[in-house]
């Protein structure tokens, strides 16, 4: 993985009969598996990677000459990569998987130094990593001239789901939680929450779920216009006709 434009590490090359590395493709042992299964702790310390990260990380800082390959969800774009290259890589692209290697490396380690820190009910450490992946990028920021993705600690969103409608944004999201969050605190079943940019405009609390919407509604219905609706119930479809209008 020598630097190819330092004299001395190419003398030192032809010195010892090494030949320059082009290309390193690494599958890190699935410590996270082991861990999420559950397995117990020697499976789990045995699924530490040493090696793998070691050897990563030395190709990735060299990717002026070294193509660094270090998930298979890079397999594909690197196919194409060396296909429109007739069997090259670009600057650009070894840059970029320069970035992903050290970002994959670095997710790595979080979730080993996590796992000891569970393991010893070290909660607060003096130094604590946190590791998210990116779920969506969405529609725009809080700004329709800002952008904005979702990150999730599992990689996933499996919390909510879309049926229909634009992609969400930022303000959507952030509406969303706030108001799941106060439809939660109220009697499950019968509470109805609009708000906009985070403030209810209107609560209420009603058995008759049609009621209870048009009374959170009557609170401000100039607010609510272009707002959120939580209800903690399930929307039937003579409600969903009222919600439309």
């Amino acid at each position: 993985l020598a630097n190819r434009s330092n004299k001395e590490h190419e003398a030192a090359m032809i010195d010892h009969g090494i030949q320059p590395v082009d290309l390193v493709i690494v599958n890190l042992y699935p410590f996270h598996n082991a861990v999420k299964s559950g397995q117990d702790f020697k499976t789990c310390i045995e699924n530490i990677d040493i090696g793998g990260p070691t050897i990563v990380r030395a190709a990735a800082k060299n990717f002026k000459f070294v193509t660094t390959i270090s998930s298979i969800e890079q397999y594909e774009e690197f196919e194409k990569e060396i296909t429109k290259n007739n069997g090259y890589t670009s600057l650009k692209f070894r840059q970029k998987m320069s970035e992903e290697a050290f970002t994959i490396t670095g997710k790595y380690d979080s979730i080993i130094s996590n796992y000891f820190s569970d393991l010893s009910k070290n909660i607060f450490s003096k130094n604590k990593i946190i590791s998210y992946e990116k779920i969506e990028d969405l529609r725009y920021g809080e700004n329709p001239h800002q952008t904005a993705a979702i990150y999730n600690l599992q990689g996933k969103n499996d919390q909510i789901k879309q049926l229909s409608g634009r992609k969400l944004s930022y303000n959507n999201y952030n509406d969303l939680y706030s108001a799941l969050q106060l439809s939660k605190s109220l009697p499950s079943n019968r509470g109805t929450v609009i708000l906009k940019h985070s403030n209810p405009c209107g609560v209420s609390i009603d058995t008759n779920k049609l009621k209870s919407y048009l009374l959170a509604l009557k609170c401000d219905t100039v607010s609510a216009y272009g707002g959120i609706v939580s209800c903690n119930f399930k929307i039937s479809k003579k409600l969903a006709k009222e919600i439309n209008k």
